[in-house]
């Protein structure tokens, strides 16, 4: 919603921080989100940890980023 601003304002603090709250309740889609971000901001040491702990919650396309 925030990152696209969709019915709101465009905003990636918020979305990181309401993707950070997803992740750290164990939804594998936002820890794999949080991967994209970081992998996009040049922090791959920290992508490739969020797209291992969402492989492990289960969501295979981590292990194909």
């Amino acid at each position: 919603m925030y990152r696209e601003g969709k019915g709101v304002e465009k905003d990636d603090k918020k979305a990181v921080h309401h993707l950070e709250q997803a992740a750290i309740g164990g939804v594998p889609f936002a820890r794999h989100n949080l991967g994209i971000i970081e992998n996009r901001d040049g922090r791959m040491d920290r992508a490739t940890k969020h797209f291992i702990i969402a492989a492990k919650l289960g969501y295979d396309n981590s292990m194909k980023t």
